[in-house]
């Protein structure tokens, strides 16, 4: 029995596990398995030209993905610094009432 090859036109074999899928699943396992999802969205040609030349060889979409996370974590690291200094100015208050 002749093994299945893919000529150099034809579209390779998308899989998942051992099953072919169309481009629409594999895409969607891969998502999963990454936890990933893929959007639209309208950015600024600045924007875009910042990041494409930033990335050098690896993805902008990557950079951009990064960017988005460190903007999420300094959000936190801002409400948890608000938090803290608003509980120690609550307990200087306190300590100079007693």
């Amino acid at each position: 029995m002749k093994s299945k090859t893919s000529s150099p036109t034809s579209e390779p074999r998308l899989r998942v596990g051992l099953k072919d899928v169309s481009r629409e699943e594999f895409a969607a396992a891969v998502g999963d398995r990454l936890g990933t999802e893929q959007v639209s969205i309208r950015l600024d040609a600045s924007v875009i030209a910042f990041f494409k030349a930033k990335a050098g060889k690896q993805s902008y979409e990557t950079l951009i993905n990064q960017a988005l996370h460190r903007a999420m974590d300094d959000e936190h690291m801002e409400d948890t610094l608000r938090r803290v200094v608003r509980e120690e100015l609550a307990s200087h208050r306190d300590d100079r009432r007693d």
